[in-house]
């Protein structure tokens, strides 16, 4: 018999581990409003402008800016929404964002 058998050595230990990440992308756009008042004054509510598109990881994207809001229940606001210029991916993933409209 071996010395290693029934004689009270521990048992080996293994150990492994592994990693998931995600993939992501991180970037921004600037768009700057020149005549805000003008835009206000000459935009209907619900109708928009749109920004120049940008690629932020490896998708094209746009702004959305609607002066007087988007619908008559935001008249009194402007909205913004930003937008994926392109169909979802044709590998079945989704596209996420995160963004952040500071003024």
């Amino acid at each position: 018999m071996s010395p290693a058998v029934g004689h009270g050595n521990p048992p080996s230990r293994s150990a492994s581990s592994s990693t998931i990440v995600a993939e992501t992308a991180t970037g921004y756009h600037l768009l700057k409003i020149n005549g805000y008042s003008l835009t206000k004054a000459t935009t209907p509510t619900g109708s928009f402008l749109p920004s120049s598109p940008f690629t932020v990881g490896g998708h094209r994207w746009s702004i959305k800016y609607y002066p007087n809001g988007d619908d008559v229940e935001t008249a009194d606001y402007i909205s913004f929404f930003l937008v994926l210029e392109e169909e979802e991916t044709n590998m079945g993933l989704t596209v996420q964002a995160k963004f952040n409209f500071r003024i």
